[in-house]
């Protein structure tokens, strides 16, 4: 995955290469992005819904309030989004189009990492189609890079939208305070690691331990302190397993799903990561709990730019690959507890490994990565350390 460096005078956007193949699949998806977490919105789509008219306004009015992290839509007693129908459509698209989403409910499941005029862009495994795309195919995960901001080629212009980026407003943005530098640096750093995680032609165990090792390598030469060991007999101890349930016990919870799981992980965290590491490495299982690894090293890696240790990110992609092990655990000795989001699955029969990894994935993504205490706030130092 060589490429040439970032350059200041051009858009460049990074994707996935199943990045394109996905389409919200509306009321027939069989979980819904509108419940089960609060709806942020954006300033400018919040002054644009206290100026609608009609009975749709008056709703917007009435459900729209604001706290110290900003607007928010008030939820529905069972934690569903005020404009989310029976049929699980949205009012304000069928009122007022497309166009007339915040920027949360636009973009999702998509995921943008923006420094100046370079975009990283994902799809985020909490969304299950997204999570039948990533983990349909078992082939090493590929990316692509273009000149076009897919922020306006995914969909139509928004017209609520005034932030579109329009040719006359290319030349505000301030390249001269973009690190490129350190930009690419951390770009090469995420690409040789993920260049290492598809080489088959080794363990994944091996190839893990390569990349925590290319990271320390990374740290070392930017003056970072500290250091990091890999075992390379086992992705992980009985130990690193209490410890990891320990801290995930501090975190917030955002899934009653995950409560459940945590529950039952407590009882014995060595047994459940044991369980969870036979059943990934069991078949061809270890090739998607490869592309899972690669998921956390395109998205993650990034965070060393905005100031975050190489070892800490590192760190945090160890453990979030704990979390998913200590979820198949949990999926592979309680799959009756599992039967709801079963069906909620489109890739194979439910207790196939690509439904197994769906949902852990799921669980995980909308735990750890939908939480702004979880991802953005204290809890994330747990996990890097």
């Amino acid at each position: 995955m060589r490429k040439r460096d970032i350059e200041q005078d051009s858009f460049t956007s990074e994707y996935p290469s199943y990045y394109k193949s996905f389409s919200c699949i509306g009321g027939i998806c069989p979980d819904s992005c509108c419940s089960g977490w609060e709806v942020d919105v954006d300033d400018n789509s919040a002054e644009l819904y206290k100026n609608v008219p009609f009975a749709v306004g008056k709703k917007l009015k009435e459900k729209l309030y604001r706290d110290k992290e900003g607007y928010k839509f008030h939820l529905t007693p069972d934690k569903r989004c005020p404009f989310l129908n029976d049929d699980n459509l949205c009012e304000l698209i069928l009122s007022m189009g497309e166009g007339a989403l915040c920027v949360t409910c636009t973009e999702y499941p998509r995921y943008f990492f923006d420094v100046g005029k370079y975009s990283l862009v994902d799809l985020t495994l909490s969304c299950p189609e997204a999570a039948r795309i990533f983990y349909k195919s078992h082939d090493p995960v590929s990316y692509i890079r273009d000149n076009a901001p897919l922020r306006e080629s995914d969909w139509e212009a928004d017209p609520y939208d005034d932030c579109a980026v329009s040719d006359d407003e290319i030349k505000d943005f301030e390249e001269d305070q973009v690190d490129f530098q350190k930009l690419n640096s951390v770009i090469r750093l995420r690409d040789e690691a993920i260049d290492l995680a598809g080489d088959r032609s080794r363990s994944f165990i091996k190839r893990l331990s390569d990349i925590v090792r290319l990271f320390v390598d990374y740290s070392r030469d930017h003056g970072e302190k500290g250091t990091l060991s890999f075992d390379n007999d086992t992705l992980f101890s009985r130990e690193d397993a209490t410890l990891l349930v320990q801290k995930l016990k501090t975190m917030e919870v955002v899934n009653p799903m995950w409560s459940q799981a945590l529950q039952r992980m407590e009882k014995d965290p060595g047994g459940m990561l044991t369980e969870g590491i036979l059943f990934s490495s069991s078949g061809g299982n270890s090739c998607l709990l490869e592309r899972f690894f690669t998921y956390l090293l395109w998205r993650y890696t990034m965070y060393i730019y905005r100031g975050r240790g190489a070892l800490e990110v590192m760190r945090f992609c160890l453990n979030c690959t704990g979390v998913l092990l200590l979820l198949l655990g949990d999926y592979a000795e309680n799959k009756d507890k599992y039967e709801s989001m079963e069906h909620e699955c489109t890739i194979e029969e439910p207790g196939s490994p690509e439904t197994a990894f769906q949902i852990a994935s799921r669980i995980f993504s909308r735990q750890i990565e939908h939480s702004g205490e979880n991802i953005n706030g204290e809890n994330i130092n747990e996990l890097m350390c």
